[in-house]
């Protein structure tokens, strides 16, 4: 079972604002040691955030929860109420909480679903993430060596692997029948999956070329007018980026109320092919994104998009503008003011983003060392050994490590 994706958005009270950023704010800065949310308790989130957004249609402010978890909603808050003493206090400013005995309901009320939601492996829970990366970080630990190369010409290390590679492996002869129609299942298996990839790879090209033609930049060669970044709002995004190796991301863009339909529509091709057609840990050929989601809110007024990725804000978007400008085209030139030149405009494409971010108080992550990059190779090394155990998959998980 994939993964889940949680967003919600209440209302926090009148004057109570203030002191729930401070709150917030308190256990972002104690992320795994503060009192209030024992985060690293959780056997279920992958990833979990607390914002606060303005509220453009009433004034005042709104809370926003997102949150990435394994299992049903109702056993993940079961396990958030277990681990969060100071739930109270954080939901208790804001309109329409009665208390933990009506959570789900006050959840289910005010939650929002995503229009596309990508994830970068379908089939990992929090758990086999962990375990993968502690299999790895063990059998760095046994094996101690400081090079790999110099590993695999080690002469105690040939050795060992000439005697597991000479491990006798008797099978009685009904077995030996089993097993040679297991072979010949998997050759038929291999070439339907070979038959299946190339479907796959074409529709991706198909989606890619349509991607493409959506996300024409309305005045290619046009650059925008804006200036620099405004130098509050940056320094207060940076603030709270750059803690963990991953970043979190919060955008949200008005909507062009005659391009609301096209936008739901890019945005359904978007969660099939994230879905169905990418391959594990990618998104447009960028491998640095865990998680992302577009969500319509506040009636079809306003695109909300939430995104968990690997390394800096530039890189994150020097990433997107390399490899898919037109992708982001197509999402948000349906948004009001978004550059005449898209984003291949990367001076007024930074301002744009820069200018609809929106700072996260409370960011976890339940593996915060832990890249696309490197679960796609731990994942691997657990698969492998899990699946066979010779010479050559020895020599393999080595150079891997």
């Amino acid at each position: 079972m994939a993964p889940k994706a949680l967003t919600v958005i209440v209302r926090i009270k009148s004057g109570e604002a203030v002191a729930l950023h401070s709150l917030l704010a308190e256990i972002g800065s104690h992320i795994r040691t503060n009192s209030y949310v024992r985060w690293t308790e959780s056997r279920l989130v992958h990833f979990a955030r607390w914002a606060i957004l303005p509220d453009t249609d009433r004034g005042g402010s709104r809370l926003l929860f997102a949150c990435n978890y394994d299992g049903e909603l109702e056993a993940f808050l079961e396990e958030l109420v277990a681990i969060a003493p100071g739930l109270d206090q954080i939901w208790g400013r804001c309109e329409g909480y009665t208390g933990q005995t009506n959570l789900l309901a006050f959840i289910q009320e005010h939650t929002y679903k995503p229009q596309a939601f990508f994830i970068a492996f379908q089939t990992a829970t929090v758990q086999t993430i962990r375990n993968a990366i502690a299999l790895r970080e063990q059998m760095q630990n046994v094996l101690d060596l400081p090079c790999v190369a110099q590993w695999l010409v080690d002469p105690s290390i040939t050795s060992f692997l000439d005697q597991l590679a000479q491990v006798p492996k008797v099978m009685p002869w009904w077995k030996s029948i089993g097993h040679w129609g297991m072979q010949v299942m998997m050759a038929v298996g291999t070439g339907v999956e070979a038959i299946a990839d190339a479907i796959r790879r074409a529709l991706i090209a198909i989606a890619k070329l349509l991607v493409k033609r959506l996300g024409q930049p309305t005045k290619p060669q046009t650059l925008g007018s804006y200036s620099g970044l405004d130098t509050d709002k940056t320094q207060a995004l940076e603030a709270v980026e750059d803690r963990i190796v991953q970043n979190q991301m919060n955008i949200i863009t008005d909507i062009q109320p005659v391009r609301l339909l096209r936008l739901r529509l890019i945005l359904l091709m978007i969660d099939v092919a994230a879905k169905y057609l990418f391959p594990p840990g990618e998104l447009l050929d960028i491998r640095t994104i865990h998680f992302a989601r577009w969500v319509i809110i506040d009636g079809g007024k306003r695109l909300l998009f939430i995104s968990n990725y690997d390394g800096s804000w530039e890189n994150y978007i020097g990433d997107f503008v390399d490899k898919g400008n037109f992708g982001l085209n197509a999402i948000w030139n349906n948004s009001v003011n978004y550059p005449p030149g898209g984003a291949q405009d990367i001076v007024s494409f930074r301002k744009y983003v820069r200018d609809h971010q929106l700072p996260s108080q409370v960011f976890y992550c339940a593996y915060p060392q832990a890249t696309v990059k490197n679960i796609l190779r731990d994942r691997h090394i657990s698969q492998t050994l899990a699946a066979d155990f010779s010479r050559e998959t020895v020599e393999h998980w080595l150079e891997l490590l």
